[in-house]
């Protein structure tokens, strides 16, 4: 519960107003999560990641991780993630006893993987292959987008880190690409994701 000085701000956040300052990060509106099922539009990445950030700021992170929380700071949790989903998205987290129960119903439901995703997004990711003549800017945004569904499961997944994306991404090129792959390996600095992607981009 706040204390005195404060005030409820929108989204369930606690806004101060101690002395001539004001501080929130839940002063801007924010999009409910929709979920994919009610409208085939899936926000669910960005929603994440905006929640995330709001629970790491309240020091309510470790409801959504594998840590013993208090129930008051679950419940606070709870209330946060429960103010910004829609109405559609609330039948989900209704038998939810903690946060985490109701964080993984959401992300199981929106992402629509069910319990084995970090499986299902690799086996994805490792099938995805570019035919000759396909654009590459299209062929990295669906790389991009199924890496990023992957990563936002790191909570019960390993992280697949940049190495594996990079070797991934090579796999998913036709060979006519091997010239330019060749090349990009025989730098003497670190392959990362990004300086790959850029180079695959300027051909």
């Amino acid at each position: 519960m706040p204390g005195s000085g404060s005030r409820i701000g929108e989204n369930g956040g606690a806004t101060s107003t101690t002395g001539n300052t004001s501080k929130t990060s839940l002063t801007q509106s924010m999009e409910k999560l929709d979920g994919s099922m009610a409208t085939g539009q899936r926000n669910y990445n960005a929603w994440r990641f905006r929640i995330v950030r709001i629970l790491k700021e309240k020091n309510l992170l470790g409801s959504i991780e594998d840590e013993t929380v208090s129930d008051t700071k679950d419940d606070q949790a709870f209330t946060i993630i429960t103010l910004n989903i829609k109405d559609s998205q609330i039948q989900y987290i209704e038998d939810a006893r903690t946060t985490k129960e109701a964080w993984t119903a959401l992300k199981e439901v929106d992402l629509g993987i069910g319990m084995n995703g970090p499986m299902v997004l690799m086996q994805r990711l490792w099938a995805l292959k570019m035919a000759a003549g396909d654009d590459m800017a299209q062929h990295l945004n669906k790389f991009r987008e199924l890496a990023i569904q992957l990563r936002s499961l790191s909570v019960e997944a390993k992280r697949m880190d940049d190495g594996e994306l990079v070797t991934s991404l090579t796999l998913s090129l036709p060979g006519s690409y091997e010239p330019l792959v060749m090349a990009l390996q025989s730098r003497s600095d670190t392959i990362t994701f990004d300086i790959k992607a850029g180079g695959l981009l300027q051909q």
